[in-house]
């Protein structure tokens, strides 16, 4: 049960990355990005400021131990007020400043807050954000237990967990710190799943691999157990954006259209190729 009410959330993520809905009065006021997470929501305000609420027994809403579970409304994380991106994932978050600085917070028990540790302990979470690396960062995104993020010059870095190949080295190894996937450095967005991570270059192409059981991957039949290294989506195509659910993915042509992939349990089943697909 645990486990469908974190995939039902992830999926409510993927699909309204951008949508700027807030509870509450704090972040209502002006709220510029809404991420949704497993069972917390983070956001950020015009001015900067980053709140977090839901649930926050990991450390996942980046506001310190509170001795509670559950944060009903929503708090504010830190003092910074340069927040520019932020993405919620499982029970750990990311985010981007202005300076391109990245941070990650949350729990850590398979390596995916990227400062050499891992374990269940509240002493190996973070409970506020940390910089897990320097440089200057574009696109930063937290999946089921795993992180993936672009750096400005183009390359490519993820940690976490990566029994499913998520994080695209080309092995099965857990990496406690960010480590660069590929040569590449033409990168320009990446977007993590459950178990999977799908990103664009700069030319418009898709790239997917991680798991692949219900085909999130859209490279077809054949690939069901998945892609430990970035493979392209119909290379024929041109995309705009992406986001990676539980185990379905989304994504927008260049020509505005939508396709979808994956699971689809409360659709029509199995999409394990790109479709397109008309809202309104």
């Amino acid at each position: 049960m645990r486990k469908r009410r974190l995939c039902a959330a992830l999926a409510l993520s993927a699909a309204a990355a951008l949508l700027c809905a807030c509870r509450g009065p704090a972040p209502a006021a002006g709220a510029l990005r809404v991420s949704a997470g497993a069972a917390h929501s983070m956001a950020i305000r015009e001015d900067g400021t980053l709140w977090g609420w839901g649930d926050g027994a990991s450390g996942q809403l980046g506001i310190g131990w509170a001795g509670r579970a559950l944060v009903a409304e929503p708090g504010r994380a830190g003092i910074s007020s340069d927040w520019i991106a932020v993405s919620s994932g499982g029970q750990h978050s990311v985010g981007i400043r202005a300076d391109g600085s990245i941070w990650a917070w949350g729990h850590n028990r398979h390596g995916q807050a990227g400062d050499g540790r891992f374990g269940w302990r509240v002493e190996d979470w973070r409970l506020s954000p940390f910089s897990p690396a320097a440089g200057r960062w574009v696109s930063a995104a937290a999946g089921g237990e795993h992180t993936a993020a672009v750096r400005r010059d183009g390359t490519l870095w993820a940690w976490g967990r990566n029994d499913r190949g998520q994080l695209g080295d080309g092995t099965s190894e857990m990496r406690l710190l960010p480590t660069r996937i590929g040569s590449g450095r033409r990168w320009a967005l990446v977007s993590a799943g459950g178990m999977h991570t799908v990103a664009l270059k700069r030319d418009g192409s898709l790239w997917a691999w991680g798991r692949n059981d219900h085909g999130q991957l859209g490279i077809g039949f054949g690939a069901e157990g998945g892609r430990r290294e970035p493979v392209q989506v119909m290379p024929c195509k041109r995309w705009a954006y992406a986001a990676a659910g539980p185990s379905h993915t989304l994504a927008i042509g260049r020509d505005g259209a939508l396709w979808a992939w994956g699971e689809n349990a409360l659709g029509m089943g199995r999409k394990r190729r790109p479709a397109r697909r008309r809202l309104g």
